[in-house]
């Protein structure tokens, strides 16, 4: 507690605290406004692309959002209509403490939205004028169906906690159990007792299993987010198996003869592992069709601990926490809707 707390540049603390650097923006007599939208770190005008609304869709109902600020000191007023009739468009409070700051949450009345993929124009109007894209997907009462009472949309990553499965199977007194406030999330899951014997074949042994929906058929990556163990029983070398529906599992284990170095003890991944607080492994699937889907995960190794499940057809954009858990499991009477979740009822 006594030491320094600024001006760090390597391992050794510094004599004293070192303020960092500091600027002075001189904004008199800048006008104007800029635009930022949800999931995206530019701003516009600015780039040269013009600025696009992640995609909603009518299975998750996640809302979206884009962020209007001053240039200068003096207010920006400006107007944000659609050039649709299903988009809703309502003011929200800012994110940021500036009281200047404007905060527009963009949704879709989905009663009004044509089934399958529409695309509106979300107009920023004041000194000038920016056209934000918004795509929106209205899912076919077959996909309803098979999205109910599982995990995904019809759109962009998402994630899976791993204390949601709807089967857990044990093999003998060997089990997947809660951990409850581990690292990033409420409860993770992991084998008990710790010092079980390793399984070789992941689909005879114990076994956390997933409703999934999958929008499309085609390849998807599945990073399983771990906590950051090392080889703490010799000869452990902590894999762990991915599969979907009946088809083969993936294997991946963490300490190969081409990884040990690096994972383990002050190797250059466990150094970021350990400064996240979790180790990502990455497998893939393959849907055969688009629809209702099982996802399975089976031991190999004890001492394995799971955080979250985050899946996607594509690669994510970097995340601390990664995508959102995209939960429609309907809520039961008198149910609590847990922190994690979005259900719908």
């Amino acid at each position: 507690m006594d030491q320094t707390h600024i001006g760090y540049f390597d391992w050794y603390p510094p004599e004293s605290d070192i303020m960092p650097a500091v600027a002075d923006l001189d904004l008199d007599g800048v006008t104007g406004f800029g635009v930022s939208v949800d999931g995206d770190s530019r701003a516009w005008p600015g780039y040269y692309l013009p600025p696009t609304l992640p995609t909603l869709d009518s299975i998750t109902r996640l809302p979206t959002y884009l962020d209007v600020f001053p240039r200068g000191l003096a207010e920006a007023p400006v107007t944000v209509t659609a050039d649709q009739p299903w988009v809703t468009i309502r003011e929200g409070k800012a994110f940021s403490a500036s009281p200047r700051d404007r905060r527009f949450w963009i949704d879709v009345d989905w009663a009004k939205a044509s089934v399958g993929k529409v695309t509106a124009t979300i107009a920023v109007k004041g000194d000038t004028t920016i056209s934000v894209r918004l795509d929106a997907v209205r899912a076919t009462p077959q996909q309803e169906k098979d999205a109910r009472g599982a995990f995904g949309g019809l759109a962009g990553a998402f994630a899976v906690p791993v204390t949601a499965f709807a089967r857990s199977v044990p093999v003998g007194a060997v089990r997947w159990d809660t951990i409850p406030d581990f690292g990033r999330v409420e409860a993770a899951m992991s084998i008990f007792p710790v010092d079980a014997q390793s399984f070789p074949d992941p689909t005879r042994a114990p076994r956390l299993a997933y409703p999934i929906f999958l929008a499309a058929a085609g390849r998807y990556r599945v990073d399983l987010v771990t906590g950051p163990t090392l080889e703490v029983i010799p000869g452990r070398k902590l894999s762990v198996a991915v599969w979907l529906d009946d088809q083969p599992p993936e294997i991946r284990t963490v300490f190969t003869p081409e990884d040990t170095a690096s994972q383990d003890f002050l190797g250059a991944k466990h150094a970021v592992n350990t400064a996240d607080n979790a180790r990502t492994m990455t497998f893939a699937i393959d849907a055969k069709q688009p629809g209702r889907h099982m996802l399975t995960i089976g031991m190999i190794d004890p001492t394995m601990v799971l955080q979250t499940i985050a899946i996607s057809n594509e690669d994510p954009k970097a995340s601390y926490f990664g995508p959102p858990i995209l939960d429609v499991r309907p809520a039961k009477p008198g149910q609590p809707v847990l922190p994690w979740a979005i259900v719908r009822s």
